[in-house]
This record gives C-alpha cells, structure tokens and sequence, in this order.
C-alpha cells in the first residue's frame, strides 16, 4: 500500500482530467492505492486493459465504445486515445 498525500491526489485527479476520464473513475483509482495486493487480485477485470485508463465498477459496466466515446469527447490531451 502506498499512502498518497492530499496534493498527490489532486494532481492524479487533474491528469486524469487532462486524459478525458470521468472523475469518478479518478477517484476509484485513487482509492487502489490504499488496497491490500489480494483485494486488487480479487477484483472483476477491466474493460480497455492497457490503455492506461482503469474504469471505476460503474463505469465498468458500460460498454468499450461507450468509454472510449466519453474519454475521446473529454480528452485535452493531443495523444489519441486508445494510442496502444
């Protein structure tokens, strides 16, 4: 586990702006921080694995087109997405 401090929080979820994803998916990863190694194992897979984007449980459940249309309408960042 590695504790973040409050202006390291910040600064992820201001990157994450910048990358076009949802806050709420900022958030839930912020969260992983403070999991133990068995609770991240134990958790469902994730859509768009290798992209650098790690959906929130509720943004999960959406489809890929759904995410990648939302992080494409969000993203300020020049980089395409997915750029894998």
């Amino acid at each position: 586990m590695t504790r973040l401090s409050p202006e390291q929080k910040l600064k992820f979820i201001e990157q994450g702006r910048v990358f076009g994803y949802p806050r709420c998916c900022c958030e839930a990863f912020l969260l992983r921080f403070d999991m133990p190694v068995a609770e991240l194992m134990a958790e469902p897979p994730r859509k768009l694995h290798g992209t650098g984007f790690v959906p929130c449980l509720e943004c999960n459940k959406k489809s890929e087109e759904e995410l990648c249309s939302i992080i494409k309408e969000n993203r300020v960042h020049p980089t395409p997405f997915p750029h894998a």
